[in-house]
């Protein structure tokens, strides 16, 4: 399987609000409190600049953070906005940050919107 950190989503997500949390589990806090029904995750991105598709970004030698970060995107329709929540990470993360993505709020959330369509996908 390959890491969160290795997946290269195209683009970019619309800019918006944003929320920076100290830990992933204050990040998985603040999102979990949101209304899943009407604060829909669209997109997450694991941000680690020592991956070789951000090397385009860079000119040879020059510093790359060390740094990696969890950035969670959700779109509000009723409020006709996006909202972004991140977090700083390391790859000891990964399990955690894929076991909630793959959970009820997220994967779980996005199966019961798309499931009339879709059928029996949520469960």
């Amino acid at each position: 399987m390959t890491h969160l950190w290795e997946i290269d989503h195209p683009y970019y997500a619309a800019d918006g609000f944003e929320n920076e949390c100290e830990s992933f589990e204050h990040l998985r806090h603040d999102v979990d409190q949101c209304d899943e029904d009407m604060n829909h995750i669209y997109r997450w991105d694991w941000i680690d600049w020592q991956q070789p598709f951000h090397d385009d970004l860079f000119v040879p030698g020059e510093y790359r953070s060390k740094k990696q970060t969890l950035r969670i995107h959700m779109v509000q329709p009723r409020k006709s906005r996006f909202i972004s929540f991140s977090c700083p990470v390391t790859h000891d993360d990964e399990a955690a940050v894929l076991e909630w993505l793959r959970g009820p709020r997220v994967l779980g959330a996005l199966a019961k919107l798309w499931e009339p369509i879709v059928g029996g996908v949520a469960s």
